[in-house]
């Protein structure tokens, strides 16, 4: 366990976490207490989608440890593979307040419990699914397009290389049939996480966008690729004649 803690201490600067919030929270409590969250060290953390279900990234639990969290959370990166929020075209508020609606009638409300979020993401995209099917077939049966229905080949090039406005928001699907997501990165500024960079699509590639400057520990800068002991703990500083 020592050549393990060693190693991380000198050689690891970025971890990559895919797990939930709760469970990141105890790693930041352990490398708090091994002095690994400096401005040296970097933590990303990774969702699907922002969702209550997933977790939420944040220091305040109201226990003995928010303080020591919070601290730590200023070494902590959230990647979001799919960000809503990104997306101007989305209407996902009327959207959960309309399917709200429905599921406090009858015949459902006995059936559902309101108490926690709603599966807004997984309503949301089915919402656009259907639609999206509605109009390739509303392009066919009125001539507009030259697809053959019955062809499932010929039905699903309809919707590759175009863009979709749906009811919950605009749908882009790239040439190979690949959804063009809003993903994006954030920073902890010491309250809440900011999105400082999101995808953009140009000609189908995938690229990154900086909509704002970061602020990690204090400084607009992330730090160096290389640990400062090197890849393989053997810098010169980190050895007895460095030192």
């Amino acid at each position: 366990m020592p050549v393990i803690r060693i190693s991380l201490r000198f050689v690891l600067l970025v971890m990559f976490f895919f797990g939930p919030a709760e469970s990141l929270r105890i790693l930041l409590i352990q490398a708090y207490s091994r002095k690994m969250t400096t401005s040296e060290y970097v933590y990303v953390a990774a969702i699907s989608f922002i969702y209550k279900r997933y977790g939420v990234f944040t220091w305040n639990k109201g226990d003995k440890d928010d303080l020591i969290v919070r601290m730590a959370y200023r070494s902590v990166l959230l990647f979001t593979a799919i960000d809503l929020s990104q997306d101007r075209s989305a209407n996902l508020t009327s959207f959960t307040a309309r399917w709200r609606d429905l599921y406090l009638s009858d015949p459902f409300y006995r059936n559902q419990n309101l108490r926690d979020d709603p599966p807004t993401p997984f309503l949301a995209a089915t919402e656009a699914g259907l639609e999206m099917l509605g109009q390739v077939l509303d392009e066919a049966i009125t001539g507009v397009s030259s697809i053959d229905i019955w062809d499932g080949a010929d039905l699903a090039s309809a919707f590759w290389g175009r863009t979709f406005n749906t009811t919950t928001g605009r749908v882009s699907l790239d040439k190979y049939g690949d959804r063009l997501p809003f993903t994006s990165m954030s920073y902890y500024d010491g309250t809440q996480f900011v999105v400082f960079a999101r995808s953009r699509f140009d000609s189908g590639s995938f690229q990154w966008e900086n909509i704002r400057a970061v602020d990690w520990h204090g400084s607009p800068n992330f730090p160096p690729n290389e640990p400062y002991c090197g890849y393989g703990g053997d810098h010169l500083r980190c050895t007895e004649k460095g030192c």
